[in-house]
Formats: C-alpha cells, structure tokens, sequence
C-alpha cells in the first residue's frame, strides 16, 4: 500500500480502516445473534404495545384537530354576529344623526 505524504491523508485513512473493522465485526454479531422463540414473542407484544399506543395518539390528534375546527368554526360565527351587531347599529345611529339633523316641518 502506498502511504501518503500528507499526514492528514494517513490519518484519513487509518479511520476509514478502522471504520471498516468495525463494520465487519458488527456483521458477524448480527449474524450470531438469533433470537429465540422467547425473544420473539416478547418483541411481538412490545410491538403489538407501541402500536396500541400509537393508534391512541391518533385517535386523540383526530379528536383535537375536530374540536379545534369547531372553535374556529364558533369563532367566526361570532365575530361574523358582531360584525352584524355592529353595522346594524351603525345604520340605525345614521338615520338618527339624518333625523336629527333635518329640520322639523311646522304646521
């Protein structure tokens, strides 16, 4: 193998050397490790567990994101009532500033 001059490019590769190592050798534990019927039925009902759970979470995002949509729904109802409140009332203030503004006939 031919070295490299530049210190840093030996150090370079010395990591990747022993990046390499360390790969293998977690190859070969992977390939020893069976897991038993035991191992298995556990992992199972860890699983079987995390998903009951996840589907709780998302039963409560469903119902959150509905009750939020309602608030929204509520609250532009309302401010859609002020909205009207409030011209109605501007209307009715006019016609009273016209009337009060206008002469009264005499007879």
């Amino acid at each position: 193998m031919c070295e490299a001059t530049n210190p840093e490019e030996n150090e370079n590769n010395n990591v990747n050397e022993m990046d390499d190592e360390d790969e293998d050798v977690e190859l070969e534990d992977d390939e020893d490790e069976e897991l038993t019927s035991a191992e298995l039925l556990a992992l199972n009902h860890e699983l079987d567990t995390l998903n009951l759970v996840i589907d709780e979470m998302e039963s409560k995002r469903e119902s959150i994101h509905t009750q939020l949509l309602e608030l929204l729904q509520s609250t532009r109802d309302v401010r859609k009532e002020f909205q009207e409140q409030k011209e109605m009332s501007d209307s009715i203030k006019d016609i009273d500033l016209d009337s009060a503004s206008k002469p009264k006939a005499t007879e």
